[in-house]
């Protein structure tokens, strides 16, 4: 189906890149910024996109719209691949503290000072 093609998670030069990149690039990172984004993002673990992540993220929407939230579609699936692989988010936008209320994601708080906070208090 086409809706499921994760080829669209592609830079111009052909390399892949992952949803949640592709967002903050494309949020506007202005030009003297983005060969400091680009480090960045290189030394964060690159995990595709498969199929039946696709199909998790449709039963998340579905379970997300039906408690009344309109979330993006990218954060839907982020979310959904975060909750299957067992990880904990590390998210500023509100749209991920939503659907962690009503689903099993789990957001990363760090502790004092930035340190690892084991604790997810919710």
């Amino acid at each position: 189906m086409p809706w499921k093609d994760c080829s669209k998670l592609t830079r111009p030069s052909g390399a892949r890149r992952s949803g949640w990149q592709s967002s903050v690039v494309r949020g506007g990172a202005r030009l003297e910024e983005r060969a400091l984004l680009g480090k960045r993002f290189s030394v964060i673990p690159y995990r595709p996109c498969r199929e039946d992540d696709w199909d998790r993220a449709v039963a998340l929407a579905w379970r997300i719209r039906g408690k009344g939230l309109a979330v993006p579609w990218l954060d839907v699936l982020i979310a959904a691949i975060a909750i299957h692989d067992g990880v904990r988010l590390y998210a500023i936008d509100a749209h991920f503290q939503e659907i962690a209320k009503h689903s099993g994601l789990l957001l990363y708080r760090p502790g004092y000072g930035g340190s690892f906070n084991d604790v997810d208090d919710g």
